[in-house]
């Protein structure tokens, strides 16, 4: 879900690289272009290859003030693919934070 809207993303934000993206993962960019929503792109379980091309790309690519989130069905998790090449996490259950902090502690 983009945190902006569609329409930003495809005519200013990321007009270059998107539309070959989009395509690549079978969505025709034409039909989100003129939405002024940031409507979420569902990939199921058996689409973790083109989910993961994705969000790579989205990482490699961001910039300005594009940036993009992932909701995951039946967990209390968002993660924020931010312009910076960074990921932010927001979780109110204990148990999914102290997972994610066990991947990638904190700097300090």
């Amino acid at each position: 879900m983009p945190a902006s809207h569609w329409a930003y993303e495809l005519d200013f934000g990321s007009r270059e690289w998107m539309p070959p993206l989009l395509e690549h993962i079978g969505i025709d960019p034409g039909l989100l272009q003129a939405r002024t929503t940031a409507a979420a792109i569902e990939f199921t379980q058996e689409e973790a290859g083109p989910l993961e091309h994705f969000v790579t790309r989205l990482l490699e690519m961001l910039s300005g003030s594009s940036d993009f989130s992932i909701a995951f069905p039946h967990h209390a998790v968002i993660c924020m693919l931010h312009h910076h090449k960074q990921l932010w996490w927001t979780s109110a259950e204990a148990q999914i934070v102290q997972a994610l902090q066990a991947i990638a502690p904190a700097n300090e």
